[in-house]
C-alpha cells in the first residue's frame, strides 16, 4: 500500500472513529486514530460526561489503547472534528502526543478538508510554531 492511500486509510479511520463518540452535550464528535511504525491502528472516539470536565478526549483514549496493546512507535495520528476547518487538539491532548509519539506528523481532518502532514511538535507553541494548513479534498 502506498504511502498516500495509509493516509487516506487512516483519515477514514479517524472519521469512523468519531461516530462512535459520546457527545451528547456538545454534539461536537471527534475521533483519533493513530498508526504504528508496525501498521497497527488505534482508535479513539470522545466521550463526555455530564460532571464536566471529567470527559475523556478521543486522542488520549487512543493513546490508551495503544500503550496498552504495547506502545510501538507511532509514525502518524488522525484527529476527525466536525468543523471547517479542522479542530486541533485540546493542550492535554497536545502535551501527551507531543510526550508519546515525538516523531510522528500529524493531519487534522473534517467533513471537507484536511490540514497536514506536519511534524506533532508543532502542536505545542514552544516547540515551533502551529500546524501549517495545506487544503486537500476529502474522499469518502
Amino acid at each position: 500500500m502506498s504511502q498516500e492511500a495509509r493516509v487516506q486509510n487512516l483519515l477514514r479511520a479517524a472519521r469512523r472513529a468519531a461516530r462512535r463518540a459520546h457527545a451528547p452535550y456538545s454534539n461536537y464528535t471527534v475521533g483519533a486514530a493513530m498508526e504504528t511504525e508496525g501498521g497497527e491502528i488505534f482508535l479513539g472516539a470522545n466521550m463526555e460526561n455530564a460532571a464536566y470536565p471529567s470527559g475523556l478526549c478521543a486522542e488520549r483514549v487512543a493513546l490508551l489503547l495503544w500503550r496498552s496493546a504495547g506502545g510501538k512507535p507511532i509514525r502518524r495520528v488522525a484527529v476527525w472534528t466536525p468543523s471547517d476547518p479542522p479542530g486541533s487538539p485540546c493542550g492535554p491532548c497536545r502535551d501527551a502526543l507531543v510526550a508519546c509519539a515525538p516523531t510522528a506528523e500529524i493531519w487534522l481532518t473534517g467533513p471537507t478538508q484536511s490540514l497536514g502532514p506536519a511534524p506533532i511538535g508543532e502542536l505545542i507553541p514552544s516547540r515551533g510554531g502551529r500546524v501549517p494548513v495545506v487544503t486537500r479534498k476529502q474522499d469518502g
